[in-house]
């Protein structure tokens, strides 16, 4: 029997652009899970209400020297609401979206016999991150660490190749107690579970350890201490998710709503302006390059 190849058409982020503002930062690049499963706005569009001002903007001071429309400008004569309306714009080919509708069908079908289920696993590490939990008091924030999160290149989930990204989270002591660090290869079972379009492997069991990457693996002080002098960015950027540096935040507010975030490990104070891929790519070549050198002398 021929196994069946799987890729993530949710995380494709070349089949839409979005020109609302909240999408600018990051050159209207949206996924398509964001248009077709958050926002269901394909083809139909989504509805918003813009904050504008007949003053700012238009050569004229504001009373109260604001520079920008806000929240606090609701009671002000000059503060209006305008009614926009954001269509996403297909990016592909007619033909290429066809394709890219084939491959959501047949990746949706493939969840709807999956999704929430266990299922045997196997894959090579490629990070470890620490995941925290923030509960939000009326005077502090309690931080605590609640696991951690592994990122997997590529792997197999049953009978099938799976040549995208998915995670997995483990416990503190699992990290512990079988030395999970990049590059190590498991295998296992899990419940699979979905994220924001992410494939996430919960609830990890029969776990074996095929091989080892080298290096020691976080301890929870580590982790705790690495959250200090992390920066927090609101929301999940793609980027940020998928990199080394960057660790998950679940944020419980008082009302025990939860709120996702994403902390840089690194301490890097924008994503838009980060660089860190890029560095690790120059890195690599600089490698490459001195183990070039080397064989030749």
């Amino acid at each position: 029997m021929a196994q069946k190849i799987l890729r993530n058409p949710y995380k494709r982020q070349d089949v839409f652009r979005c020109f609302h503002e909240a999408h600018r930062g990051f050159g209207s690049v949206v996924s398509a899970y964001h248009v077709l499963e958050e926002k269901h706005c394909y083809p139909q569009g989504c509805l918003w209400f813009a904050w504008r001002c007949r003053k700012i903007g238009k050569r004229h001071a504001c009373p109260r020297d604001f520079k920008h429309v806000g929240r606090e400008c609701f009671s002000c004569p000059d503060f209006y609401e305008e009614r926009v309306i954001h269509r996403p714009e297909v990016a592909l080919s007619k033909e290429g979206f066809e394709a890219f509708s084939e491959e959501l069908r047949e990746f949706r079908w493939w969840l709807s016999q999956n999704l929430g289920r266990r299922i045997a696993f196997q894959g090579v590490v490629s990070a470890v991150k620490p995941r925290f939990s923030v509960s939000q008091g009326p005077r502090r924030e309690h931080l605590s660490l609640s696991g951690f999160l592994l990122g997997f290149r590529n792997g197999f989930f049953g009978n099938s190749v799976m040549e995208d990204r998915f995670y997995g989270i483990a416990g503190d002591g699992l990290i512990q107690r079988l030395g999970i660090v990049p590059e190590t290869k498991l295998e296992g079972e899990a419940v699979l579970g979905m994220d924001r379009g992410r494939l996430v492997l919960e609830r990890l069991s029969r776990l074996e350890v095929l091989s080892r990457g080298e290096g020691e693996p976080w301890t929870k002080s580590e982790a705790l201490v690495s959250r200090a002098t992390a920066s927090v960015f609101p929301g999940q950027p793609e980027r940020c998710f998928a990199c080394p540096k960057g660790a998950l935040l679940d944020v419980w507010d008082e009302d025990q709503s939860l709120r996702h975030r994403l902390a840089c490990l690194d301490g890097r104070p924008d994503p838009v302006d980060c660089s860190y891929g890029a560095e690790l790519m120059l890195a690599e070549l600089e490698r490459c390059a001195e183990e070039g050198r080397a064989s030749q002398d």
